[in-house]
């Protein structure tokens, strides 16, 4: 009775996800856009936000291609019962180098097509999307990284990640600050 006592609490304890299994997968679930898992970490919200049906199919080549550059190192965590943080630290792309780069050459685009041929929006549009790629196909991409805090919830359906703008950010090389 005792071994069998001692071995359903272990069975429990080894299938119980601990928060930094949980941001792991949440990571992982984001960088492979598994909506599914995105939703079970982060929220319904937060596939909704995403808006990734309104990506064109070119446009969503770019999205993978620019997370699978992404790669992320847990540095440790704190659990107090029914809430943790894990610290997490997250290497990607920095846009900023590559925006402004294709900013003045679009610009540069526009402005002559002022005195010549004139450029249509989905002409610009497949551009720059053209241009997006070969630069996440350089071999010296400029990466960033930063430390973030993923605060946590234990709810009945395991640990949720309490989406703050810090964790988006930071898988998008803190662009949109």
């Amino acid at each position: 009775v005792i071994l069998a006592i001692v071995l359903a609490v272990s069975f429990t304890a080894c299938g119980k996800e601990t928060p930094e299994k949980a941001a792991n997968n949440a990571l992982k679930a984001v960088k492979n856009l598994e909506l599914v898992g995105i939703a079970k970490y982060f929220g319904d919200e937060a596939v909704e936000d995403m808006d990734i049906d309104d990506l064109s199919s070119d446009e969503m080549k770019i999205l993978k291609k620019f997370l699978s550059k992404t790669s992320w190192e847990i540095l440790g965590s704190v659990e107090d019962g029914e809430s943790a943080t894990v610290t997490v630290k997250i290497t990607t792309v920095d846009l900023a180098p590559i925006v402004k780069e294709l900013a003045g050459e679009l610009l540069g685009d526009a402005f002559s097509s002022l005195f010549g041929e004139q450029m249509t929006e989905e002409e610009m549009e497949q551009k720059a999307l053209k241009l997006f790629e070969e630069k996440l196909s350089e071999k010296d991409l400029a990466m960033t990284t930063s430390d973030v805090e993923l605060d946590m919830t234990l709810t009945e359906n395991g640990w949720k990640i309490d989406a703050k703008a810090s964790v988006i950010g930071s898988f998008f090389g803190d662009f949109e600050d």
